[in-house]
């Protein structure tokens, strides 16, 4: 399983031990995972671009078909937020992924980001996602960039393959509307869990890592 996270929404705390805890609970059961930071975020370099988001999974997918004893076919993408929506679209393109499981994940960024792109970019800057002040070199380019994931386009193209999609009740970031979008868009076979009382963080919610583990075991098999 590959996990992709969503967009900081704020710097790093150290407190917080982010998906870590998600992915042991899913290695002590018996899973082999992937987790790795888009650019821009953690201890990953550059700056945060969703064009760059997806030719960073594009790397991380090939050297994972590279490992020896690894089966090409059987790589499974959890996809959280935004690192959902690269994932569907990725997944879209490249029949060797199994299945998709999607947390909280957006059908579309336009109704979620600030209209002003300058706003947009000062708000990553200070938050550590954009490290290089002349970045980006085409603001509204760049902009667009968010603007381009359409997850309900590409969800259709993951039949026969299997997708999940799970939200929170309570998503006040990403309302649960967008769950729905993206469901009615894709084909079977398919499946919707909606979280009652669950806010748009779902790696925080005790319901999740069953779920999560129950999806692997389904389409294990």
């Amino acid at each position: 399983m590959i996990l992709c996270h969503g967009i900081p929404s704020s710097a790093p705390d150290p407190q917080d031990r982010g998906y870590t805890p998600l992915i042991e609970s899913l290695v002590e059961a018996g899973f082999h995972c992937t987790f790795f930071n888009f650019r821009g975020c953690g201890e990953s370099c550059g700056n945060i671009d969703m064009d760059g988001w997806y030719e960073d999974l594009c790397s991380v997918m090939e050297k994972i078909y590279g490992i020896p004893g690894i089966d090409p076919f059987s790589v499974h993408i959890l996809g959280f937020s935004a690192g959902g929506a690269i994932a569907t679209k990725m997944a879209a393109l490249d029949e060797r992924i199994r299945s998709v499981m999607l947390m909280a994940t957006p059908a579309d960024f336009s109704i979620i980001l600030p209209p002003d792109p300058d706003f947009l970019r000062q708000y990553f800057l200070e938050i550590g996602l954009i490290k290089d002040n002349s970045f980006p070199p085409d603001i509204r380019t760049w902009y667009d960039t968010f603007l381009d994931l359409d997850t309900p386009r590409w969800v259709p193209f993951l039949s026969p393959r299997k997708i999940c999609v799970v939200h929170g009740e309570e998503d006040t970031l990403v309302p649960v509307e967008h769950a729905r979008r993206i469901f009615s868009a894709a084909l079977n076979p398919k499946k919707i869990i909606i979280l009652k009382d669950a806010p748009h963080q779902l790696r925080k919610d005790h319901r999740v890592v069953p779920l999560i583990k129950e999806w692997l075991m389904e389409v294990s098999d």
